[in-house]
């Protein structure tokens, strides 16, 4: 009788596990979010060690700003609740209105730099990720991450920081070699900045 409680608990702690969202769920931020004294005055108080790996809410700042700081967008506005290694289908845009209402806009995110770049300097493209435990790939959410296209003229050096990338963003959903899709999110990328973790 106590063997079905522990594998209920065992798989409850497994699916835990695989998803690479980091405790709490994002704040919620949206496309029109502006940044209220309020928001400023949280943003003042010293970061905590959970959220050192997430892109920061809506007051934190950057070291230097981008322009159109209203176009900033949290990660949840992108979730559409898609599972690893899956198949993207138009109708999951059914789970988040907000995210189809963004193709085509220009947008400004926080997030990682994926680890597997061509070299080192002057990028050319990478994955932008939620947070540095998600995957691009096998047992990767296809939503988590942002195939990122740096304009031609714009130097951007791989980084471990976080990293904030602005412009176009558009669903253009990538098939992987193994059939599954691995991004479903371009962004053509021509104005970058970093934060320093404290």
């Amino acid at each position: 009788m106590t063997i079905k409680p522990r594998l209920i608990m065992c798989a409850m702690v497994v699916v835990c596990c695989v998803s690479c969202t980091p405790g709490p769920a994002d704040p919620e931020i949206s496309s029109t979010t502006q940044v209220d004294d309020a928001a400023a005055i949280n943003s003042a108080s010293e970061p905590s060690e959970a959220s050192a790996d997430r892109p920061p809410a809506v007051g934190d700042k950057p070291l230097q700003e981008v322009a159109g700081g209203d176009s900033l967008i949290g990660w949840d506005a992108l979730d559409i609740g898609m599972q690893a290694d899956v198949v993207y289908r138009p109708f999951f845009l059914q789970n988040n209105p907000r995210t189809e209402a963004l193709d085509g806009k220009r947008v400004r995110i926080g997030g990682f730099m994926h680890g597997g770049v061509s070299q080192p300097s002057n990028l050319t493209e990478f994955i932008l990720l939620k947070n540095n435990r998600c995957k691009y790939g096998p047992g990767g959410q296809a939503d988590h991450l942002i195939r990122v296209f740096v304009k031609k003229g714009v130097r951007v050096d791989f980084t471990t920081e976080m990293i904030y990338v602005e412009g176009v963003l558009t669903l253009q959903p990538e098939q992987g070699p193994d059939g599954n899709t691995w991004s479903i999110y371009d962004l053509n990328g021509d104005a970058f900045s970093s934060r320093k973790r404290l």
